[in-house]
């Protein structure tokens, strides 16, 4: 039995979501307020929340296709 292994489409739109998330939050000034208030540890709210994005892209995707 294999493992379980990512889809590589899940994979990129992974990597798209963490690409726009950094890009809006610096531009915008919103990653030094989450800097004050979080105390670090922002890495992992870009990490869940890209993840997150991902799973519900990847999701519609299959439901408009009809899969």
């Amino acid at each position: 039995m294999f493992p379980y292994k990512l889809p590589i489409k899940f994979i990129l739109l992974w990597i798209a979501n963490l690409a726009v998330l950094l890009t809006i939050s610096l531009t915008t000034g919103f990653h030094e307020i989450l800097m004050d208030v979080i105390r670090g540890q922002v890495h992992w709210i870009y990490l869940a929340v890209g993840g997150i994005l991902a799973g519900l892209e990847e999701a519609l995707w299959d439901k408009l296709k009809g899969n």
